[in-house]
């Protein structure tokens, strides 16, 4: 019966550390995505010439994938 216990304990530990592990890697995830928000936030809006570049650079790419 101890050793049943035993293994549910080490079971528990386990499943904890992971969660613990895939909270904080969520977090800072989170937390690089809104940082990289208010950066663009803050650069403001592309000119149409920009626009423009950034519409051939994705072309180019989906033709050479």
């Amino acid at each position: 019966m101890s050793e049943l216990l035993d293994d549910s304990h080490l079971l528990k530990e386990r499943r904890g550390t992971t969660l613990i592990v895939l909270a904080v890697l969520s977090w800072i995830w989170i937390g690089f995505t809104v940082i990289t928000l208010f950066i663009s936030i803050a650069d403001g809006k592309k000119s149409a010439e920009e626009m423009e570049e950034e519409k051939l650079k994705y072309w180019k790419q989906q033709l050479l994938k």
